[in-house]
């Protein structure tokens, strides 16, 4: 995260060391689909889609999720995770690790 300007409210947050987990974000590849997860999964919109300047102009939305937690959804079209697999704790039994 880089503010844009010494006047950013970014800026001073991240100078004075508070509030730096403020948000969590997910690149997803169809915002309306995960904004539709995300109400089913009982969490609120906080405001209408919009483009952020910060996200390059992509769509935006953010949530409150049922315990708090807020969440950014950032629409990267072409965007694809490369989850990595690991061996599960029953599948190391007895490796040498």
């Amino acid at each position: 995260l880089v503010p844009l300007s010494d006047a950013s409210p970014i800026h001073t947050a991240l100078k004075q060391r508070k509030n730096i987990l403020n948000h969590v974000a997910y690149r997803v590849a169809d915002l309306a689909v995960a904004a539709k997860h995300m109400r089913s999964s009982r969490s609120i919109a906080v405001a209408e889609p919009s483009p952020a300047i910060a996200s390059g102009n992509r769509m935006i939305q953010f949530f409150m999720t049922p315990i708090g937690m807020l969440i950014e959804l950032i629409e990267a079209i072409d965007f694809q995770h490369d989850f990595q697999t690991t061996p599960t704790r029953s599948a190391l039994h007895g490796a040498d690790i």
